[in-house]
């Protein structure tokens, strides 16, 4: 921040007129930074997320899918029968992603550098 002598705003003015400016200039920048792009990033990329990535889920609601939140101890038989449904089809439709990521770790514990092996020497 620029001081008060040499501006002739007081701190409290300067900071109150920064804060009334900022989210103007950072959506500028972020409108600008989307045209250079050519758009929004990926606009048809559809996403399954696990409970970790609700945050995600939640910002870009259009895109992500994480879970169903689960119902209140005191929720209506029915509506835990729901999300129990719900909870299920998501797993059935992410369990091909989760045993090709559990394939890709075992091969690499398999490999010299993970099992801590050094290569032969070649003889001279």
């Amino acid at each position: 921040m620029s001081h008060h002598a040499l501006s002739g705003i007081s701190p409290q003015h300067l900071a109150e007129l920064v804060a009334e400016l900022v989210p103007a200039w950072e959506a500028q920048q972020e409108s600008a930074l989307r045209e250079r792009r050519g758009g929004d990033r990926r606009p048809g990329v559809k996403v399954h997320v696990d409970e970790g990535y609700r945050g995600l889920a939640n910002q870009f609601p259009r895109q992500v899918t994480a879970p169903p939140r689960k119902p209140k101890k005191d929720a209506p038989l029915g509506e835990q029968h729901a999300w129990r449904h719900e909870r299920r089809a998501q797993s059935s439709n992410r369990i091909c992603v989760e045993h090709a990521n559990a394939e890709y770790k075992q091969w690499r514990s398999a490999t010299p550098a993970a099992a801590n092996i050094s290569p032969r020497p070649k003889p001279p």
